[in-house]
């Protein structure tokens, strides 16, 4: 092309100059094609907004799958009947005794922790809500077995020759949510008596339950 030119006028060589100069600064300016003083290298700018988009996009997903995910995690979270205890959960109450702290945290676990010092021991995750039975002495003085709710952990620091810590928290009726006891019932296996509004006869049909699961 270059020995072509050479047999044409002079002037129609510069306007076709002019023209392709003139075409690729358009070009340029619409990001089709890199500018001259980029690296060659450098993608246009057309191509550089479709990559960003891209990405957005895939953020996007990314974040809507993680909701999904948790969305999940909540439908299969044992929240106790009725799902009393759904407000509860994250909330921390906590005991001195010692020279330890007994923290519980419903529905996510409890804790050892040293007054003097940093140390923490966890005496387990949340598991499940049941039920278990204790004797009491009704008003007449007489022994009776009684039918408690539990939140029970499990898998927690394992103990020195022994097993994981496993906690199960005894509730009982209260005006707020407190913890009464903390015992070692046997080697690293832990019972806590906790008093809360959510253990109240009836707490599970109130007009503010939260709705079961197969409703969300």
């Amino acid at each position: 092309m270059y020995k072509f030119a050479a047999y044409l006028p002079p002037s129609l060589v510069s306007f076709i100059e002019d023209r392709v100069i003139s075409v690729k600064s358009y070009l340029e300016e619409k990001g089709i094609l890199p500018k001259a003083d980029e690296d060659s290298s450098s993608e246009s700018k057309a191509v550089t907004q479709a990559r960003d988009a891209l990405k957005t996009a895939q953020d996007s997903v990314t974040s809507l799958k993680n909701k999904l995910r948790d969305q999940r995690a909540d439908l299969e979270q044992d929240y106790g009947p009725g799902s009393i205890f759904r407000a509860l959960k994250g909330v921390c109450i906590t005991q001195d005794a010692g020279e330890y702290t007994y923290e519980h945290c419903f529905l996510e676990s409890t804790k050892q922790n040293q007054r003097k010092g940093s140390n923490s021991v966890s005496m387990g995750k949340f598991s499940n809500v049941g039920t278990t039975t204790v004797e009491e002495v009704n008003t007449a003085g007489e022994v009776v077995n009684v039918e408690k709710m539990t939140i029970e952990y499990n898998r927690g620091q394992s103990c020195w020759n022994g097993p994981n810590r496993s906690t199960k928290v005894i509730l009982e009726c209260g005006e707020e949510n407190k913890i009464l006891k903390t015992a070692e019932e046997e080697k690293c296996v832990y019972s806590m008596l906790v008093t809360s509004p959510a253990a109240c006869a009836g707490g599970e049909a109130g007009n503010d339950a939260p709705r079961s699961k197969d409703e969300l």
